[in-house]
């Protein structure tokens, strides 16, 4: 950066005038420019001073004046301020005298300067901040003495870039630019080396100014620049500012000048080496400068089609737009684009000659047709596409057919018609329009047609409404989706249920071979047959599910008291080695003989009892029933403290036709086949929580309590069969066969 004599010397001198010490100003001949009054008062008569508006003291070469400070400075120590090449500031005082050193720190020296100002010892620290500098980080006199200068703006460590330490190591100014982030202000930064006797660096001063609006303004105007360039460069034609004289003398044209017309840019600036008035067609001069005229003499944008000779001699077509601008100055200028149009041309006077026929036939045809260019604006479009969209040709024409997409289907349509610039240059693409009848489906087949530069000029679409073919299709897919969905479910549901079926199979196995291997006893016995009829329930409840819309259930008169008493005896054996308190309640004064479904009566208590006794150690469990008006009412109650995986709500929302949606959960698949089975039978399931933590399942079910009053014919006519004399001859050696027929 090139820094301006005068301004440094201006500063220099009010530093000096500032100061209470013997100062001196030299240029880079050592040629005395300045002394402060504290050096004149104290040595030299004042009426010897003679300054110019320039603050600059013009003296006689040979005055004894100028004799005497010299001889004052090489007498005494002198401490430079390296500000510049051109001058120096030399302060003059004993090099003995410490405090004669240091005393230019404790003064009001740099207080009238608005800029931040602070002296730096060689281990930056801070010996000094001005007003400037001390209301900027909002600190009161002599807070910043002995202050790292970095901690004082918020830093652990030294600043990256830091001007005073490289001052420090080079011995030289340094001057940079930083951007704070914390104070969101640009600084131009200067560094100044003090020096002492030996031209060792003993101080730094630094010099912050605040540049944040030519800094701001400077990224703008780069980033205004920046955008107008990229702007101007993706722009498929030529951008240009000529005058309006009759050469179109160009004061700008953009970097597509080369690629249109052969010339560069600089060919044409300010006629450099011919004019634009040149290049266009000898032919077409005159319309040109009369259509522009025309137009610019009221201040209307032009629009001109008209041909040129590039540099090889080629005629191309160019569609020129621009509009007369005036500056400050009050000259006229255009601005304005030029783009080549000869491919455009050429496909137009080759399809003029087959227009007519062309018309003909697509205006005949019962798909839909249409044109466009390579932007995708519509050039022409047949009578079956204006009547599907509701327009007139007129109101479509140079309209971009992406408007009519389907905002969801725009993006896939783009990438597609991308294929068109493959060999053969033909897509195929389905998407949705906003038509006359609102968003149809249409089926596009696409062809590009291209130059002699294989470069896409127009494509024609052939498209017809296929709304009903895919609403078909939408449907068979989500009809596979479901079945592959309900496919997967119930192959997951299959397999948890193995894993259920798993655990009681195993226990037969190995109960089979105790019983096999050792004495028969009611345990082991007890233990099988149970296993057994868990598996048989378990089995029926996952055919049942299966069968979700064919339920069956089976009317029979039977004695409530079987059920209760067989499942006692089986779980009885469960109790004792559980150490569980297990009770029967009976209810008295009530005929237990009842019609209903006995088989899912007898499962429905079972599993019940078998998720009491799957959660329930060393503590109670009993179970029974009551009949009321016509209602079955089925109960088990444990005390276990047991928290089950599944909450009651989620419990109460499954059904037959959710139940396998919920395979993870079939650990509670006792329960989910109560609940089930209860719905089967037309009754509902209850689960209540205890105070103390246990629990109490209920079953309600509608039946017809039996009594003799309402035997049927049918039943009360059956003959009575005496089976007491019959013998029934078991032709097994197995020992669990013995113990079935005894119970």
């Amino acid at each position: 950066m090139k820094t301006d004599n005068s301004l440094i010397l201006k500063t220099i001198i009010n530093l000096a005038n500032s100061l209470n010490e013997q100062c001196v100003v030299i240029d880079k001949d050592n040629e005395i420019v300045f002394v402060n009054e504290v050096l004149i008062t104290e040595n030299i008569h004042l009426d010897i001073l003679n300054t110019n508006s320039n603050l600059k003291i013009v003296l006689d070469a040979n005055s004894q004046w100028q004799i005497k400070v010299k001889n004052i400075i090489k007498a005494s120590f002198e401490l430079k301020l390296t500000e510049s090449e051109d001058y120096k500031l030399l302060i003059l005082f004993d090099s003995k005298d410490q405090y004669k050193q240091d005393v230019f720190l404790n003064n009001q020296m740099f207080d009238f300067i608005p800029d931040i100002l602070s002296v730096h010892d060689l281990n930056f620290n801070v010996l000094y901040y001005n007003t400037a500098g001390l209301d900027f980080l909002k600190l009161k006199k002599n807070d910043e003495i002995g202050r790292k200068c970095y901690n004082l703006i918020g830093r652990t460590s030294e600043c990256d870039n830091c001007s005073v330490k490289k001052s420090i190591k080079t011995g030289n100014i340094v001057q940079t630019t930083r951007y704070f982030p914390d104070f969101k202000k640009w600084f131009d930064i200067r560094a100044y080396p003090i020096k002492d006797e030996n031209n060792n660096v003993w101080r730094v001063i630094e010099h912050l100014r605040d540049v944040t609006i030519y800094k701001e303004n400077e990224i703008k105007l780069h980033d205004i620049e920046e955008q107008r360039s990229r702007l101007i460069g993706n722009i498929p034609g030529i951008v240009y500012r000529c005058k309006t004289d009759k050469f179109w003398t160009m004061i700008f044209m953009s970097q597509e000048t080369l690629n249109i017309t052969g010339y560069t840019s600089e060919d044409f600036i300010r006629n450099n080496k011919l004019t634009y008035n040149e290049i266009i067609h000898p032919d077409d001069r005159k319309y040109v400068y009369s259509e522009i005229k025309k137009s610019t003499s009221i201040n209307h944008n032009f629009i001109i089609e008209y041909r040129i000779i590039t540099r090889k001699n080629e005629v191309k077509f160019v569609w020129e737009k621009g509009k007369v601008v005036t500056n400050r100055n009050g000259e006229e200028y255009i601005d304005g684009v030029i783009i080549d149009i000869t491919d455009r041309k050429k496909v137009e006077v080759e399809l003029a000659v087959n227009e007519e026929k062309y018309r003909l036939l697509v205006q005949n045809q019962n798909d839909l047709i249409i044109k466009v260019d390579k932007h995708g604006r519509i050039t022409f479009a047949n009578e079956k596409y204006c009547n599907v969209f509701g327009k007139t040709e007129e109101e479509l024409l140079n309209k971009n057919f992406i408007s009519f997409v389907h905002e969801e289907d725009k993006e896939m349509t783009s990438k597609t018609m991308t294929e068109l610039l493959l060999f053969p240059h033909t897509c195929y693409i389905e998407q949705r329009a906003l038509t006359i009848n609102g968003w149809r489906w249409l089926a596009w087949s696409d062809k590009a047609i291209l130059n002699k530069n294989n470069e896409i000029i127009e494509i024609i679409g052939v498209g017809r409404d296929i709304t009903e073919k895919k609403t078909h299709e939408l449907a068979l897919k989500n009809a596979k989706d479901k079945a592959e969905h309900d496919e997967k479910i119930k192959s997951e549901f299959i397999s948890n249920a193995y894993k259920n079926l798993k655990l009681p199979i195993d226990s037969i196995i190995s109960a089979s071979h105790k019983i096999n291997d050792a004495k028969c006893n009611s345990i082991l016995y007890g233990d099988v047959l149970r296993a057994a009829l868990t598996i048989n329930s378990l089995i029926d409840g996952f055919s049942d599910i299966i069968m979700a819309n064919k339920k069956v259930v089976n009317q029979e008169k039977f004695d409530l008291n079987d059920v209760f008493t067989s499942l006692f005896n089986i779980f009885k054996n469960n109790a004792h080695n559980q150490n569980i308190k297990f009770d029967f309640i009976k209810v008295a004064d009530t005929s237990s003989v009842i019609i209903s479904d006995k088989t899912k009566i007898h499962n429905i208590l079972l599993h019940l009892l078998s998720n009491s006794f799957s959660n329930t150690v060393e503590s109670e469990i009993s179970f029974g029933y009551n009949i009321n008006k016509e209602k079955l009412i089925l109960f088990v109650k444990d005390s276990s403290k047991t928290t089950n995986t599944m909450s009651l709500s989620d419990f109460n929302a499954i059904t037959i036709d959710t139940v396998c949606d919920t395979v993870e959960n079939l650990e509670q698949i006792d329960l989910i086949l109560v609940k089930l089975y209860a719905e089967y039978l037309g009754g509902c399931m209850k689960i209540i929580k205890g105070e103390g933590g246990s629990t109490e399942f209920y079953v309600e079910i509608p039946v017809t309590q039996f009594s003799p009053n309402n035997m049927s014919m049918s039943e009360s006519s059956l003959p009575n069969i005496d089976l007491s004399s019959i013998t029934v001859l078991v032709a097994e050696d197995e020992i669990i066969n013995f113990h079935l027929i005894k119970t």
